[in-house]
């Protein structure tokens, strides 16, 4: 039997039986809880008593309310309304209990209830409330001895109704309990099924799954430890196990062969280490004389070829290094002579570049200094425009002074001629007074005293003419003198435009010669600068040089410490120390502006 369907099969009983207790408790908790059916039937019988203790199934109050409309007829709307509720709950309330689930006897009962309290209400609705409202007492107290009839009849049905639901309560609410201790007991009974269930499906595990899987992984853990005879006692294990077991083989019967392969790979590893030891202590010579199994044959043979191999690459390259000596030799040599020349070529053109950058200065400064002149010069034009402009505002103040000075003269004459015509009238006012004699004396005096007052109006007006005529001779002399003066500084303006132009175009030239003299400076030291570099270049590459001599000797000497099975007289004939002589080359040091300096060997000359 295969691990996995018994797992399903276990999992799918003990999962049915946990769903079937699950349903079985759900069904029977909501039996009996809130809302169930013994719940809804015990609170069924207890709506029913409540509902027939009045109102509405029981017409108590209803009687009541028409035994009140007799005694208070001034209230009978008040009682007429009361009663038609009372009638329509009633009615409401019978219906509600027509659909309900009661028994047959309580539903006969209830129709028992509703055949007299129907005769009640015809009463009241056909007989009393009409005679009511005529005022026919008679009428009335006939009515109400019928409805006292009706209501007892009612009563007695109810008293039966309340006796039949009272038993109808107690029997629900026994039944009810009935169904609760069955329930308990039963989901008692459920638990216990289940825990029994669980506790088979633990051990039917436990005997064909847990046990069987720790043999296995002991087995697994033994073999993992070095004992490959360890095997897993299982007695008809499932076939999950069984193909474990199987596989535990499979890894017993790999573990063998790759021990065995192993002590091979041991033998293998001892002879290169050997092969490689002696490569260290460079014996090119040593070869691997012991066969190797089949499948590493072709090893051993590699490492024999490959040590003869490197014997011939090593005599090659010792005679190889001889040649890259003497080649280093004669750069090294070509390179002095350069760097010699290039040296004297940077500094004859480090000095021309400090002359032109002295001479760039010289002209920048006089440009600068025709430049501030110019400023100057512009400045005094500005000064001597403003003054013309002040000169012809004076001109224009004069000139205004003397066309008042004229309209005053005119206003003078005007005084003067009123002064001359108030003397005659005052004259002849006198005359005029003399010829009415007494009468005419006060005016006589008053023609005295204008005619003395227009004296001296004449008088003054003289004296204020002369001056007027005096200012206007000086006021006419300055305005010559500051038209004259105003010509003068118009001139002296044109001349210091025309030397400002003269100017500005020296200070312009000035410039323009600076800025070429400016660009010969930047192209020469552009040449200075790659000068400067080539001069680097060259040093860096006679250092080069002596250092391409240098590993060429070392590489020599160093070969010659291997055992190639050959002769070393030809070698040790090799002038390798005479090739390490090295002339004496001195270094560049140089002012411009790119000055030479001495550069680290590690820097980076890849640009060039």
């Amino acid at each position: 039997m295969e691990l996995k369907k018994a797992t399903l099969t276990g999992s799918g009983i003990i999962f049915a039986a946990v769903a079937a207790a699950a349903l079985y408790v759900g069904f029977t908790i909501r039996t009996i809880s809130v809302g169930g059916p013994v719940v809804a039937d015990n609170q069924q019988a207890s709506d029913l008593v409540a509902d027939i203790l009045p109102p509405p199934v029981y017409i108590l109050e209803s009687y009541l309310e028409a035994r009140l409309a007799i005694v208070e007829p001034r209230k009978l709307a008040t009682h007429i309304e009361r009663l038609e509720k009372l009638h329509a709950e009633y009615l409401a309330r019978q219906e509600h209990w027509r659909g309900s689930t009661l028994p047959p006897s309580l539903k006969s009962q209830l129709e028992k209830v509703d055949a007299p309290a129907k005769g009640f209400y015809g009463e009241l609705n056909a007989h009393l409330l009409p005679s009511l409202k005529r005022a026919d007492q008679a009428g009335a107290a006939a009515s109400i001895e019928r409805l006292a009839a009706a209501y007892t009849a009612h009563r007695r049905a109810i008293d039966q109704l309340v006796t039949q639901t009272t038993a109808y309560q107690a029997e629900r609410r026994a039944s009810g309990e009935s169904q609760a201790s069955f329930a308990f007991w039963s989901m008692a009974l459920a638990g216990l099924a289940l825990a029994i269930m669980l506790a088979a499906a633990n051990v039917l595990l436990s005997r064909y799954a847990i046990t069987p899987l720790k043999s296995v992984a002991d087995a697994m853990r033994r073999m993992a430890g070095g004992d490959l005879n360890a095997r897993a006692d299982v007695e008809k294990p499932v076939q999950e196990i069984g193909d474990m077991i199987s596989a535990i083989e499979v890894f017993r019967d790999a573990s063998r062969a790759r021990l065995a392969a192993e002590e091979k790979q041991a033998f293998i590893v001892r002879e290169l280490t050997a092969g490689l030891d002696a490569l260290a202590r460079k014996q090119l010579t040593y070869r691997i004389d012991t066969s190797f199994p089949a499948d590493y044959e072709a090893l051993r043979i590699s490492f024999n070829t490959t040590t003869a191999e490197l014997c011939d690459v090593l005599t090659h390259t010792v005679e190889s290094a001889g040649n890259v000596l003497n080649g280093a030799s004669e750069i090294r040599s070509a390179s002095n002579d350069l760097a010699q020349r290039t040296e004297q070529q940077a500094a004859n053109l480090e000095e021309s570049a400090a002359a032109m950058r002295e001479v760039t200065e010289l002209v920048q400064q006089t440009a600068n200094n025709a430049a501030t002149v110019g400023e100057q010069v512009s400045e005094a034009h500005i000064g001597a425009a403003s003054g013309g402009k002040v000169v012809q505002r004076a001109v224009e103040a004069m000139g205004t002074i003397q066309k008042s000075a004229a309209e005053i003269t005119s206003i003078i004459d005007v005084i003067d001629g009123i002064a001359f015509q108030t003397n005659l009238l005052a004259l002849n006012a006198g005359v005029e007074a003399a010829r009415a004699g007494e009468a005419g004396k006060g005016f006589a005096v008053v023609a005295n005293e204008v005619r003395a007052l227009a004296q001296r109006s004449a008088d003054a007006a003289n004296d204020i003419k002369k001056l007027i005529t005096t200012s206007h001779a000086s006021v006419a002399e300055g305005v010559a003198l500051v038209d004259e003066t105003g010509s003068v500084l118009l001139q002296i303006g044109e001349r210091i435009a025309a030397i400002n132009s003269r100017i500005s175009d020296i200070a312009d030239s000035a410039q323009s010669q600076a800025l070429r003299l400016q660009q010969v400076n930047h192209a020469v030291g552009d040449m200075d600068k790659m000068t400067q570099q080539n001069a680097a270049m060259v040093e860096e590459s006679n250092a080069a040089a002596r250092s391409l001599a240098d590993e060429a000797s070392e590489l020599a000497r160093l070969v010659q410490t291997f055992d190639t099975g050959g002769s070393h007289a030809a070698m040790a004939g090799m002038p390798v120390r005479a090739a390490l002589a090295r002339p004496s080359v001195r270094t560049p040091q140089i002012a411009g502006n790119l000055a030479l300096k001495p550069v680290p060997a590690a820097e980076d000359w890849s640009s060039f």
